[in-house]
């Protein structure tokens, strides 16, 4: 007998583990897994935008100036950039604008080229044939040959400048920033 005893005891703890978790504590523990998520989400998108911030104190050594670039902020953010000569002064002006604007950059070069729409979709299409209608890219690229020895190497520089702030760019590149341009080139006409 005192084994039907304790097979019926055994049998009875084993339902009374075996009936799970009430609903609320399904409602509860689905709420802290939610919560859960939603925090490492919050916190992971927190860090993607923090690492996407540009270094702004510090020593940051790129090759192209022929010598030191200082690249200061006043207290409004503004950059004030020391240089022994222009070239050097244009690079440090093209990687200024890249840690500050590179978004707005983009923009603007695919408007002039009449290619939002590769970013903004379908909707963009009017702008874009407007802008290639106008032609002002064309326009732009016609007028590289003419430029004088001394604007042209200014605008290699600043396009140096700018490929120099990614080139040493550590973390994300700003959120809405993809791989999708990453050099700015001049091309040489004819």
């Amino acid at each position: 007998m005192p084994k039907d005893h304790e097979r019926a005891a055994f049998s009875a703890t084993r339902r009374s583990t075996s009936v799970g978790i009430g609903p609320r504590q399904m409602i509860a523990r689905a709420i802290g897994g939610v919560a859960l998520l939603v925090c490492m989400i919050v916190g992971g998108g927190g860090l993607y935008l923090l690492s996407s911030l540009p270094q702004l104190d510090g020593r940051i050594a790129v090759r192209g100036p022929m010598g030191e670039v200082r690249i200061a902020r006043d207290a409004d953010g503004v950059p004030l950039i020391t240089a022994a000569n222009d070239e050097d002064a244009a690079f440090g002006l093209g990687f200024a604008h890249a840690q500050d604007r590179l978004f707005q950059m983009e923009l603007q070069r695919r408007y002039g080229a009449g290619r939002l729409a590769e970013i903004f979709g379908p909707q963009a299409l009017a702008t874009d044939r407007q802008m290639r209608v106008l032609g002002l890219y064309r326009a732009a690229e016609a007028e590289i040959p003419t430029l004088s020895p001394a604007v042209r190497r200014a605008v290699e520089a600043y396009a140096a400048g700018v490929n120099a702030f990614l080139a040493t760019r550590r973390g994300a590149l700003p959120p809405e920033r993809s791989e999708s341009f990453l050099k700015l080139t001049l091309r040489r006409g004819g």
